[in-house]
């Protein structure tokens, strides 16, 4: 069986203004995320932002992520399947 190319992408961003990131995601991108706290090797306080994001999108995510923290780092991935049991409105 064939599948076509995803329209869905990934985003993993470490980063130290998470909340900033993630309004921006919500209000410009209308996507929803999930943050949690992590440490890095430096012992440096980061959170992990994860979010789906369909692929026509992803040089947005990229220019909003980089304009809020130049320091980032971030993966986007593809996503095979996407399911939310939240019913959009």
């Amino acid at each position: 069986m064939l599948e076509g190319v995803s329209q869905v992408r990934t985003a993993m961003i470490i980063t130290k203004h998470p909340v900033i990131i993630q309004n921006t995601l919500l209000n410009e991108l209308k996507r929803d995320v999930i943050s949690w706290g992590i440490t890095d090797l430096k012992d440096d306080e980061r959170s992990v932002v994860y979010c789906t994001v369909r692929r026509p999108q992803v040089n947005d995510l990229k220019y909003y992520v980089n304009a809020i923290d130049p320091e980032s780092f971030f993966v986007i991935g593809t996503a095979q399947q996407v399911w939310s049991g939240v019913q959009s409105k």
